[in-house]
């Protein structure tokens, strides 16, 4: 027992010897941490490039609204015995215009440099129309697709259901809202997005989809565009008779072969797509020696 108790004194003086000399040499203290650098001020990430407009691509935009009316003559006289009286093509590759689909996801703009440029045998137009007469043709193209009837009907949908923010000429009302009125606006924009804007909504604007139907919707687009040029109406003067016109003269028919249409500088005509030179074949067929072919006979 007293064994036992000496060894507890033993080992509670030895802790009372380091605590004394724990208090008697204490530790030196912890250093305060590293200061804090002065930050570099932060900046906003640098701005993606704006996505080029039209006019950066080199595409000139008209001095005036474009007028669809206007082209009626330059397309039959031009376009038409490529692309067709009715725009659903003649050449080869020549585009199908009556086909509402694929000019729901075109735009304007496009048909612009196609015409000014050319494309593929399509030569380009940029030295024989007008800057205006080039977007006039642009969007004449579109009458072969929307009819005077589909723009009324489209009136009829947007006055009742848009004009309120969007104002009676399209320029809007509600702040936000876009300028139909601007060429460039809607000629850089197809009507697909704009479908898609109408039937999904964007911002204060709700979604259509359930409100109209898919062809409501189609046609209030159609007539909101018409808002930056001037449609082909029902009335529109008819546009002046084409070579065409004239297969059962064979007079009128071999001047315009020779003289009117065919190697003229203001109207470049069947020369563009047919040659005039025996086995040479450009778009169609050759034309050579058709003046004096039995074809031309006047078949009475």
């Amino acid at each position: 027992m007293k064994r036992s108790q000496t060894w507890w004194m033993i080992v509670l003086l030895a802790g009372l010897v380091m605590l004394v000399s724990s208090c008697s040499n204490p530790q030196p203290l912890p250093t305060a941490p590293t200061p804090i650098p002065t930050l570099i001020p932060a900046t906003m990430p640098p701005q993606a490039p704006p996505t080029p407009r039209a006019a950066a691509l080199g595409i000139e935009f008209p001095s005036r609204r474009p007028e669809a009316a206007s082209a009626a003559s330059l397309y039959q006289q031009n376009c038409a015995s490529c692309h067709g009286v009715d725009g659903k093509g003649l050449a080869p590759e020549a585009r199908n215009f009556s086909d509402a689909d694929y000019l729901r996801g075109e735009t304007p703009a496009r048909f612009y440099q196609i015409i000014s440029d050319g494309r593929g045998s399509m030569p380009g137009w940029s030295d024989k129309l007008s800057v205006d007469e080039r977007w006039d043709l642009a969007f004449y193209v579109w009458n072969f697709s929307v009819t005077p009837e589909t723009l009324d009907r489209g009136k009829a949908i947007f006055d009742e259901n848009c004009a309120a923010c969007h104002g009676p000429d399209g320029k809007g009302v509600v702040p936000g809202t876009p300028d139909f009125s601007d060429v460039q606006f809607v000629a850089t924009e197809s009507a697909a997005s704009f479908f898609q804007v109408v039937t999904e909504g964007r911002g204060a604007m709700p979604s259509w989809q359930g409100r109209l139907s898919a062809d409501q919707r189609w046609d209030a687009i159609e007539y909101i565009r018409t808002f930056a040029y001037a449609p082909v109406t029902s009335k529109t003067p008819a546009a002046p008779a084409t070579p065409a016109a004239a297969a059962g003269d064979p007079a009128r028919g071999e001047a315009l072969i020779n003289q009117e249409t065919i190697g003229s500088d203001n109207a470049p005509g069947c020369s563009v797509c047919h040659s005039l030179q025996p086995d040479v074949v450009l778009i169609g067929p050759s034309l050579y020696g058709m003046a004096d072919d039995a074809a031309m006979d006047d078949p009475a």
